[in-house]
């Protein structure tokens, strides 16, 4: 409860929502969508050197402050157990731990969504937790970084399809979204 008996809207003081699998797994207070760097190669026409799109760099994922949807949820360790048992230091199959991510924007009144990006192929790249520190309020997460083989904005009511096929988002596929990923190639 806020000031005066007010319920507090977790959505206000965390912009961002984060979707995994169709679920609000966390809020977020910070995101950093993944750079796209189209890397070029360079071919020889008569004197000149003449550049072409080569490979595409996606980079990282990074969501700083979480608030997890649910007070128990410890979604990222069960995640993060699916690419690595630490204990052995096995990998597994990556059909079994790449996942579909949406980042949904909220508006200032906490309840809009103004803007939305699926990424796809996304796992957990590095965990940042928060020090232990009994006078803190903090929260217990303090970024997460995941690797991501896309990321591509939506409109806001509109879902992304995974363009790698081995994990599909959890809803249809939009026009809008459809149109976006045709003009990117995919």
């Amino acid at each position: 409860m806020g000031a005066l008996g007010q319920t507090i809207n977790p959505r206000k003081q965390y912009r961002f929502a984060v979707e995994c699998d169709g679920l609000v797994t966390a809020y977020v207070q910070k995101v950093k969508i993944p750079k796209l760097d189209v890397k070029s190669a360079e071919h020889g026409e008569g004197p000149f050197k003449i550049k072409t799109a080569s490979k595409v760099d996606i980079g990282q994922l990074e969501l700083e402050t979480l608030k997890p949807a649910d007070s128990s949820s410890v979604w990222w360790k069960d995640w993060l157990a699916l690419v690595i048992n630490l204990s052995t230091g096995t990998m597994t199959h990556p059909d079994a731990y790449k996942k579909a991510l949406s980042i949904v924007e909220f508006a200032p009144d906490g309840e809009t969504i103004i803007d939305r990006w699926d990424c796809f192929g996304c796992f957990p790249a590095e965990v940042d937790i928060a020090d232990m520190d009994k006078m803190a309020e903090g929260n217990a997460i303090d970024k997460l970084k995941f690797n991501c083989d896309m990321c591509v904005p939506m409109p806001p009511s509109g879902r992304g399809v995974n363009p790698f096929g081995s994990r599909p988002a959890s809803s249809p596929t939009s026009d809008a979204s459809a149109q976006i990923l045709n003009g990117l190639g995919l």
